[in-house]
């Protein structure tokens, strides 16, 4: 087995690269900001998605208290069920969960 050792290349040298003095449009300054805005550090990932945690927590806490069940139980019948209680919550829940997700993605495209 031969173990002789190969300096590693992982591409080219940069002073190699062919390059110019212009400035970039702004079209070429909009994808590199997309591309590196996506190549968040681990806290940044964390950090959005506890925010989802947190809203979902918001809005159970929310749910949960009486005078949502009340007001629910008044205004649907069917309600008096505890299992369509819950059904309805879920229901709830996830039509304002995804309608505050989604906000947020059309306000942070602007």
């Amino acid at each position: 087995m031969n173990t002789t050792s190969f300096p590693v290349t992982h591409g080219d040298i940069i002073e190699n690269l062919p390059t110019d003095s212009s400035m970039p449009s702004h079209d070429e300054l909009q994808i590199i900001n997309s591309i590196f805005r996506e190549n968040k550090t681990s806290n940044g990932k964390l950090f959005e998605e506890a925010k989802e945690a947190v809203i979902l927590i918001v809005l159970f806490i929310i749910l949960s208290t009486p005078p949502v069940d009340n007001a629910l139980k008044k205004f649907i019948p069917a309600t008096n069920s505890p299992y369509i209680l819950i059904f309805i919550k879920g229901i709830i829940l996830a039509v304002v969960f995804y309608t505050i997700k989604n906000m947020y993605l059309v306000q942070k495209k602007h």
